[in-house]
């Protein structure tokens, strides 16, 4: 019997790795390199660890405390994935492929979270996933460290077990039920009603003077909504419809706090005409700000960026038409 059993064993682990979905972590060779350093330099007992949720509700990050006062960090990454495909025609295999390793979740090692947001290196699946999982378990069975901290541990092992192919979108929606609800607020319908069509012009030009106008109140009466009206004066650089180079007009916003513009930085002013013309000049303005906008810069290749060591989630597709697709990343 005492044959047989290491040979269960090595047998039952063969099992689990062969039945693995992923083998390839994806990493390349240094890459690769890093993420076992770190993996080994997990493999003290710790003092404490702490399981946490991120703000996106979704990406799951472990602090592991050392007795030196080193924190170490690890988690599982929530990645965006969206079933549908917004163009018409049908998919390439590698485009095919694409999507389905972007409802694979992985795991990330080396968080380093700030006041608003935090950064992950060396997103990995398959075999540093399954080395990773065999340090922490051994967590378990040492003495110094206290039962919540098991189970964070537990929690965290749990996680990395669970279902992890998303087949519909997840909580990436969150953003885009956001930019929806902020484009009905701040349409041209939202401010001034149902029966308004959403016809908009775009001016270019840049800010001269911003002006809160105390004595016209935005908020309904009777009520304090803590809203102002906030005038704009802005001086045309491009023309346009209505608009030549030059010219000077009073743009206005109905807002908690005055729009961020920029002076003398060329902006791109989303308006409208405000419909009732008892308004325009008690506000001594023909138009409404609904958005302005600056210009972004952007660095293109024809290499793709993880040739080049650039990390995905700086990746901007870009394709002019008749010319072909870029990955680019952002210049400012």
């Amino acid at each position: 019997m005492k044959k047989i059993l290491p040979i269960l064993i090595t047998l039952l682990i063969i099992g689990c790795v062969a039945n693995s979905p992923i083998s390839d972590s994806g990493l390349n060779p240094a890459d690769k390199k890093s993420a076992r350093a770190y993996i080994q330099s997990l493999s003290r007992c710790p003092e404490r660890v702490e399981r946490g949720v991120f703000l996106d509700g979704g990406t799951v990050g472990v602090k592991v405390h050392y007795e030196s006062s080193e924190i170490k960090y690890f988690g599982m990454e929530n990645n965006e994935y969206f079933e549908s495909h917004s163009s018409s025609r049908s998919l390439t295999n590698e485009e095919a492929a694409k999507i389905e390793i972007g409802k694979q979740v992985k795991l990330f090692l080396g968080i380093h979270p700030t006041a608003k947001t935090y950064s992950q290196i060396l997103p990995f699946r398959g075999e540093e996933e399954r080395e990773l999982k065999a340090t922490i378990q051994q967590w378990l069975t040492c003495e110094p460290l206290d039962r919540e901290s098991k189970s964070q541990v537990n929690l965290f092992l749990s996680d990395i077990d669970s279902q992890r192919k998303r087949e519909v979108k997840h909580l990436y929606d969150i953003p885009d039920r956001k930019l929806a609800e902020w484009r009905e607020v701040n349409s041209r319908q939202g401010v001034f009603g149902k029966h308004i069509n959403n016809e908009y012009e775009i001016i270019g030009g840049s800010r001269m003077s911003t002006t809160q106008l105390v004595d016209i109140s935005a908020c309904p009466e009777s009520s304090e909504c803590g809203m102002s009206w906030y005038r704009y004066e802005i001086k045309v650089f491009y023309k346009s419809k209505n608009h030549v180079k030059g010219d000077v007009i009073n743009l206005v916003r109905k807002e908690e706090n005055p729009t961020y513009t920029l002076i003398s930085d060329v902006g791109a002013y989303v308006v409208s005409e405000i419909p009732n013309l008892e308004l325009q000049k008690t506000l001594n303005a023909k138009y409404y700000l609904h958005e302005v906008s600056y210009p972004k810069k952007i660095i293109c290749f024809n290499h793709l960026l993880s040739e080049l060591g650039q990390p995905e989630w700086d990746k901007i597709d870009y394709q002019p038409y008749g010319e072909w697709e870029r990955q680019c990343i952002p210049a400012d």
